[in-house]
């Protein structure tokens, strides 16, 4: 798996966040996560939010263990049924833990196409800051 990783140019397999070069002194760290059946539970409790904040958090903390500046957030929602106001709980957690350090932010929303899973996108500027995520 790693020499397949490595073939595309990729560094650090294993890390918490990918690393791509860029020029020869400089990389770029990426991460993803998710927050799968948590939503369920959240669902359940009125708690979205805190998903949203989660999800931020651990791909800002995944980013910065490489030693690395977050500088933004991408993310996705896909579901059988988008329901904004959900989606829009979601992206205010995600955003609140970005704020926390005075970053801006912005929300791309991509409408569902007749074809394929509806989604929403969002990309938010990550701040430089640990987050320890849902909060209870």
């Amino acid at each position: 798996m790693r020499a397949a990783v490595e073939s595309t140019g990729a560094t650090s397999f294993g890390a918490f966040a990918g690393l791509h070069p860029l020029d020869g002194e400089r990389l770029l760290a990426a991460s993803t996560d998710g927050v799968g059946t948590k939503l369920i539970l959240a669902r359940a409790r009125g708690r979205l939010r805190d998903c949203g904040a989660d999800l931020a958090a651990h791909c800002i903390n995944d980013v910065l263990t490489c030693g690395a500046e977050p500088l933004m957030l991408l993310d996705y929602v896909a579901a059988n049924e988008i329901r904004l106001e959900e989606v829009a709980e979601l992206v205010e957690g995600a955003a609140a833990v970005c704020r926390e350090a005075g970053s801006h932010s912005s929300v791309a929303k991509r409408p569902s196409c007749r074809a394929s899973t509806p989604r929403v996108s969002s990309t938010l500027q990550a701040p430089p800051s640990v987050s320890s995520g849902a909060q209870t």
